[in-house]
């Protein structure tokens, strides 16, 4: 099931550097032309395997542009070549620039991003069920640790958004999903929320504030968060399974509307690596700038080692050598973007893309990209990568297995069940089956380490998955199977059964929403029943209107007569789903009781 594309696809960005100093790589300093001709022949063999229209990237070594260039088509039909100034929508990295924004404005004193949000928007308001909870602020905002839940999917993909001014209201009938600051979630709302704010202090609309803000002083004169005709006519053409997708309106724009090219990032990039001046002018403090790559809400036990700046990922992807990649993904369907910096190297490199498919090659040319100019530039071959010696399998007692296992719920909720399979465990994850082998400490069990293996082809072979071992975590009661080093954090919180309210089984069945003029969202909820546990199969509505229906089960939480949480940490969790009169309401989503089938 993919859902928005904010989640970033885990599965495809767990990418290890460049495997050494193989025969034809860059060995003279300088000699970035090698580093193109490297990359240009994987990057077309990776289009042509994943089916990819069309991509651009930028690599920059400092204050230069070492390597740019085009792969495939921007339009396909049109027979248009994809272009280094071809513009594509750049998804989630649009945070970046909406975070930079806003210190901009923090650098100048017109904002304090650690004050309440209630004196920028006093007409912002939302429910919470966490009286202890500290105040939402613009800092946990940017940091995903504001305790706003992800989305309210309905109006987000739809012809006509509402303004950031006439959707900030609507948020007084959602519920936070978590408290300030006790976890990373991510959180468009907390975006949108940021635009607002820079809107109100600017006098401006968002799009209009951006540039007077940032891209105007960059020269990114080829970028946007407004889709005008000077944009649109350079706009590159959507692809999903070999299928031109509509352009699809966002309402969110703050989260995900930027427009750009390869060209005008690399001056963004520029801007990073040259701590806050472009065109030899100063636009950002040097020491503001440094404060947004700084790890916030460090030591937070449902962060499970995620490092997060403002606005920034500051852990997960990393090269070779151990150099962290400062970076931030993007998708909105169907663009894919990467973008990302070694600040103590001086690079940075971004890549876009035109096509779904592509969020599976997008981080891992980046990092190769990374790793070969990091050669170059100081001259020296990568390190030699050893062969990773795969941890020994521990005994675990049957009962310490069956304490593990149980019914978990993923990002989204969603329904993941993990069960004793002989020495070690077997769980459905990533649309897959995986054996769960413990590889240590057998004591104590709150902090057991597991490593995946594919099943067996035949009872033959078995591949071993070194770079997704799996850690068990207790915590304030709550247990938890989490991957160790993902880019972005990833959990399982294991949900035992427990007696459900009879005003929840008197609700059992199946409810359908309005989807009039949706293009993304859910469009059905089915409540039942299963081993002690509330489920909701849900359909979503794919974006695209010739794809087919999604669809997942998702674990509900009871919390009162009235009111059930998603189960869950990370993404989309917490969220509320709320008894009414006239049935349920979920994201923004008001759900009637469908008539039974005859």
């Amino acid at each position: 099931m993919r859902l928005l594309g904010f989640i970033l696809m885990l599965t495809t960005l767990f990418a290890s550097g460049c495997a050494g100093a193989a025969a034809g790589s860059p060995s003279a300093q300088g000699n970035y032309a090698a580093v193109a001709r490297r990359l240009s022949g994987e990057i077309r063999q990776a289009m042509a395997k994943h089916k990819v229209k069309g991509l651009s990237i930028a690599l920059v070594d400092g204050q230069d542009v070492v390597w740019a260039e085009a792969f495939g088509w921007a339009d396909e039909a049109g027979k248009i070549p994809a272009r280094t100034d071809t513009v594509y929508r750049v998804g989630s990295v649009s945070k970046v620039f909406t975070s930079m924004a806003v210190m901009t404005l923090a650098e100048r004193g017109m904002l304090d991003i650690d004050v309440p949000l209630a004196r920028y928007l006093p007409e912002f308001s939302i429910r919470s069920r966490f009286p202890e909870s500290g105040p939402i602020t613009l800092r946990s905002m940017m940091t995903h640790h504001s305790g706003l839940p992800s989305d309210v999917l309905k109006g987000m993909f739809v012809d006509h958004p509402l303004t950031l001014a006439q959707y900030v209201p609507t948020l007084a009938v959602e519920s936070m999903a978590s408290p300030v600051g006790t976890e990373f979630m991510y959180s468009n709302i907390a975006f949108s929320l940021l635009g607002r704010v820079i809107e109100k202090s600017e006098n401006l609309p968002f799009a209009q504030a951006m540039e007077q803000l940032l891209l105007g002083p960059l020269g990114m004169d080829h970028s946007g968060f407004a889709r005008n005709p000077a944009l649109a006519a350079h706009l590159a053409k959507g692809y999903r399974q070999g299928v031109e997708i509509p352009y699809l309106p966002l309402r969110d724009a703050p989260t995900g509307a930027l427009m750009s090219t390869a060209e005008d990032m690399s001056l963004f990039l520029r801007f990073v690596l040259a701590k806050g001046r472009s065109g030899g002018r100063r636009v950002l403090g040097e020491q503001t700038l440094a404060s947004m790559l700084e790890q916030q809400y460090p030591g937070q036990p449902l962060d499970f080692g995620h490092r997060q700046g403002l606005g920034w990922m500051l852990s997960g992807l990393a090269l070779a050598d151990g150099e962290q990649l400062v970076w931030h993904n993007g998708a909105v369907i169907p663009f894919q973007s990467h973008l990302a910096v070694l600040p103590e190297s001086g690079l940075g490199v971004v890549l876009l893309a035109n096509t779904d498919e592509a969020s599976s090659i997008l981080t891992t040319l980046g990092i190769k990209a990374l790793e070969l100019a990091k050669q170059v530039k100081f001259g020296r071959p990568a390190p030699v990568k050893k062969p990773q010696a795969l941890p020994a399998a521990v005994s675990l007692p049957s009962p310490a297995l069956d304490a593990v296992a149980g019914d978990y719920a993923m990002q989204l909720g969603l329904l993941t069940p993990v069960w004793p399979d002989g020495q070690r465990l077997s769980i459905f994850l990533w649309n897959q089956h995986l054996h769960l082998v413990p590889v240590g400490p057998a004591e104590p069990l709150s902090s057991v380490t597991f490593l995946p293996y594919t099943p067996a082809v035949f009872g033959l072979f078995s591949e071993p998955l070194p770079d997704m071992l799996i850690q068990r975590q207790v915590t304030g009661g709550r247990e938890f199977l989490y991957r160790l080093g993902s880019p972005l954090p990833f959990a399982l919180e294991k949900i035992p059964p427990e007696p459900i309210p009879s005003a929840w089984l008197a609700r059992l069945g199946r409810y359908a929403a309005d989807t009039t003029g949706e293009l993304l969202g859910f469009e059905s909820m089915e409540l039942y029943t299963k081993s002690g546990l509330l489920l909701a199969k849900v359909t979503i509505l794919p974006g695209d209107r010739s794809a087919r229906r999604a669809e997942g089960t998702i674990v509900l939480r009871p919390v009162s007569e009235d009111e059930a949480v998603v189960a869950g940490v990370g993404n989309s969790t917490g969220e509320v789903v709320r008894a009414t009169p006239e049935g349920l309401y979920h994201s923004g989503y008001r759900y009637r009781l469908a008539p039974a089938a005859p």
